[in-house]
């Protein structure tokens, strides 16, 4: 299994805080941050990333930021119900590492079951 925060490759440390590439999951994009200005515990800059017990999720798709609610690729997920009874907006503050790594092979396992971006991930 793959750990979702093996693949988080910080794109900017300029500012205050630090920003998270993206990562690609065929048609949707995840943008999982932490850092002092985000939504995560510890609220603080951590160089490891395996300290954080929560961090911030937006999900992407074309660009724009997806309503969970609304998009039926996520119907089956299995943590969707207690992901909306908690997160209702298009950023997700302090989500706990196990429901960001269910999304996380949720989407991996369904989504890009067939593709070439599993693959590629896998290669890490």
């Amino acid at each position: 299994m793959i750990d979702f925060r093996e693949l988080l490759e910080c794109k900017d440390t300029s500012g205050i805080f630090r920003i998270n590439e993206w990562i690609n999951l065929g048609d949707y994009k995840l943008s999982i941050q932490a850092s002092n200005s985000h939504y995560c515990t510890p609220r603080e800059n951590l160089i490891d990333l395996f300290e954080y017990e929560s961090m911030e999720v937006a999900i992407f798709k074309n660009g724009d930021f997806i309503n969970l609610e609304k998009d039926s690729f996520f119907d089956k997920w299995k943590d969707r119900d207690l992901f909306l009874e908690n997160y209702d907006t298009q950023v997700a503050g302090y989500v706990p590492i196990d429901v960001i790594q269910s999304l996380f092979n949720y989407m991996l396992n369904r989504f890009c079951k067939n593709s070439k971006v599993k693959g590629d991930l896998e290669d890490e």
